[in-house]
């Protein structure tokens, strides 16, 4: 009946569930050794899980898509193979310096227009009026002497499915659709995740840039931000090359932020909590320098998430006499996004 004081909700099911959960993976090693063995072992059933961890990256076929010059930077859209996989289309920020060889920065994307948006684009390819989350990120970085390769991860922009794409293929009508459910979905009934796709997106990256004589090889890193932070955290785990990270709006508890509302299905991994919480996978990175960034206002990962992870984390790090290696920064006012300056300056420490 109407009004009637509704005694059917499953929360306390799921709370229950999440109360009585002891994740396989809680840290206890006692010495080094124990750690080594601890991370190869969480390191090798997060690959189960998200249906195994791309063993060869090989890339053929690089096209250059158009060109366009900056007083400060040249853009250029490009595409390359993946054996194996798919062709995927990026964006390679290059300085207009006086010198031959530069650091770079991997920038994985969040959820939105695809890699557009972080270099000031809209679907169209038109110049954004205004910045989004995102914050023309990649232009910072190109300006500050950083190569940037932006790969479009599968499930935007011109890597929706072709129905979707047909739908809306400039992002005219929402400039956040996306073909995240529909292409997660499909793999997870094959036991794969769109995660591991994407690794593979920002693994084949690293190779581009690790090919090309203009950037220094031990000065790679890498910066998630929002849906593009769980594949920089899966990419520094398993290319331990990646010289530094910056996750960016996404560290917390699931508990607190991927469970507490609706999220896109990209986050979901089966059985992932039975294994660790967030914030432990985030820990397996250390001794790789890391920075974790929230915003201080941020309604889809908290803040006080965010320190509350950051202190679990930072236990790790200590573990192993690596505490000046992670770093924590709020953006002050800021609802969800992502900043490239501190981000610079924490890569500059150790580039």
């Amino acid at each position: 009946m109407a009004g009637e004081k509704n005694i059917f909700s499953p929360d306390s099911y799921l709370d229950k569930l999440y109360q009585q959960n002891s994740p396989q993976f809680i840290f206890k090693a006692k010495n080094k050794k124990e750690w080594q063995q601890w991370r190869r072992k969480l390191k090798d059933k997060v690959a189960e899980i998200i249906g195994g961890a791309p063993k060869k990256t090989e890339i053929s076929k690089i096209e250059i898509l158009s060109e366009r010059d900056f007083t400060s930077y040249k853009r250029i859209r490009i595409s390359y193979q993946v054996k194996g996989y798919l062709k995927i289309p990026a964006y390679l920020l290059i300085p207009r310096f006086k010198q031959d060889i530069f650091p770079a920065v991997i920038i994985a994307h969040g959820h939105g227009n695809g890699n557009r948006e972080t270099v000031g684009i809209n679907g169209a390819g038109e110049d954004l009026w205004e910045s989004t989350c995102h914050n023309n990120l990649a232009v910072d970085f190109v300006k500050a002497g950083y190569i940037v390769i932006v790969p479009e991860l599968i499930g935007f922009g011109d890597r929706r499915l072709l129905e979707d794409y047909k739908n809306d293929p400039e992002l005219s009508d929402d400039p956040t659709l996306n073909s995240c459910y529909r292409i997660n979905s499909q793999l997870l009934l094959y036991g794969e995740s769109i995660l591991r796709l994407r690794l593979w997106d920002i693994l084949s990256a690293f190779k581009i840039l690790e090919k090309r004589d203009d950037v220094v090889k031990n000065q790679i890193n890498l910066l998630g931000f929002s849906g593009g932070a769980p594949v920089a955290i899966l990419s520094a785990l398993f290319e331990a090359r990646i010289k530094a990270v910056v996750i960016s709006g996404y560290t917390s508890y699931y508990k607190e932020s991927i469970m507490a509302r609706r999220h896109c299905l990209d986050n979901y991994l089966p059985g992932i909590l039975k294994q660790a919480e967030l914030p432990t996978i985030i820990s397996a990175l250390a001794p790789t320098p890391l920075m974790i960034q929230a915003a201080e206002k941020d309604s889809l990962f908290p803040l006080e998430s965010a320190q509350k992870a950051y202190k679990e984390i930072e236990k790790i790090y200590k573990f192993l006499d690596s505490e000046e290696r992670l770093e924590f920064n709020i953006l002050k006012n800021a609802e969800h996004s992502v900043a490239a300056a501190p981000a610079i300056d924490f890569f500059k420490n150790w580039n």
